[in-house]
Formats: structure tokens, C-alpha cells, sequence
């Protein structure tokens, strides 16, 4: 089973954008989930930094960093993202793709460094994973929903960075990721056959 995510802010139509995805056969893509997702990508960062920091001293009985260097981060990782998938994301029998899609990765929830590890990491550890970033325009998200009670320059801030992570990760990553903006697709089924096709 390979692993699928939607990757994207508030009032972005994400919610219409997985709905679509779900209408495939054998997809199973899950709505929020609270960005649960990013402590556990924080553990494994902070088993790393241990790790690199204080390995050196991992062999002396009483030091206060025994046993670190031993630690196998990249088995906890994937330990990590297959209970995640198994526990949280629960796709039935039958799934072909399994994924969620989540909003909360702009500045507020995550540093650009966090949000670039956790990127990485879903990448390297989900079985067959790739990421779908969503985007729109600034000014339409500020407009929208809950953004409206905020000022508008502080959102159009806040996406035009979240916008910037997603190209970055994406050019990191050209061969699994996909950008897609809601002007590509809104009032226009049409505009999501790239998508879909990249989807399979």
C-alpha cells in the first residue's frame, strides 16, 4: 500500500480536493487530524540531536546520555510512520492509497526547519509516498472563513511563506511531489487531470 498527502493551509479546498481523491478506486485519504503528525516528526528529530550531540559518551555506564548512540532512528522513525498509518489512518481492506490531508504547517505551527524535516521524513518513511501541495491566492484565503477576522496583511504573510516552504520542499522533491493551486481546478473538473493522472 503507498502513501498519499495533501499538504496545504485553511481555505485552500482541500476538503474538495480529497473528496475528489476519495471517488478513486482503492484511495482512502483522510481528513485532519490535528497535525498530530508533527511531534512525533519532532521526537525523531530530537532522538537525532541527541544522539549526534552526546553519542560520544553513550558507552560510559554512568553518564547521563548511556545507550543514545545506539539508538536506531531511522527503525523508530519507520516505526513511528507505519503505527501512524496502521493506528490513525486505519485505511480498509482493499486500499491501494492511504494518506490524510492536514492544514496546520504554516509559521505558526512549525519553524521552516521543522516543517522541511517532517517533509523529508514522511517521504523517506511512509511506504511509497508522495505529497500533493495545495495552494491559493493570498488575498482569497485572507478573505475566507476564519482568516477574515484576522488583518489581512498578517495572513497574506503568513501563506505567501507556507506558499515558499511548499516550492521549496517541492523542488526537493520533484519526483514525488505534485503543486497545485485552487485557481487550477475551482469551477473547472478539468483543471484536475494532471493531478489524477500523476495520482494513477
Amino acid at each position: 500500500m503507498d502513501h498519499l498527502f495533501v499538504i496545504t493551509y485553511g481555505r485552500s479546498g482541500s476538503t474538495a480536493l480529497t473528496n475528489v481523491l476519495n471517488a478513486g478506486d482503492g484511495v482512502c485519504i483522510r481528513g485532519e487530524n490535528g497535525g498530530a503528525f508533527l511531534p512525533l516528526s519532532r521526537s525523531v528529530g530530537r532522538i537525532l540531536w541527541a544522539r549526534q550531540e552526546y553519542g560520544r559518551w553513550s558507552d560510559l555506564v554512568h553518564s547521563p546520555w548511556h545507550g543514545i548512540g545506539a539508538v536506531d532512528a531511522d527503525e523508530y522513525a519507520r516505526g513511528l510512520c507505519a503505527a501512524f498509518s496502521r493506528s490513525v489512518l486505519r485505511p480498509p481492506a482493499g486500499t491501494r492509497i492511504a494518506g490524510f490531508k492536514e492544514i496546520r504547517y504554516t509559521g505558526r505551527d512549525c519553524s521552516d526547519g521543522e516543517f522541511a524535516f517532517l517533509v523529508d521524513l514522511m517521504l523517506r518513511c511512509f511506504t511509497g509516498a508522495r505529497m500533493i501541495f495545495l495552494t491559493r491566492d493570498s488575498g482569497q484565503v485572507a478573505r475566507s472563513g476564519w482568516w477574515a477576522d484576522e488583518p489581512e496583511a498578517d495572513v497574506r504573510a503568513l501563506i505567501t511563506n507556507a506558499d515558499e516552504r511548499f516550492h521549496a520542499a517541492a523542488m526537493r522533491h520533484p519526483d514525488r511531489t505534485f503543486m497545485i493551486d485552487h485557481a487550477d481546478f475551482d469551477g473547472r473538473p478539468e483543471g484536475l487531470r494532471p493531478l489524477l493522472d500523476w495520482v494513477g
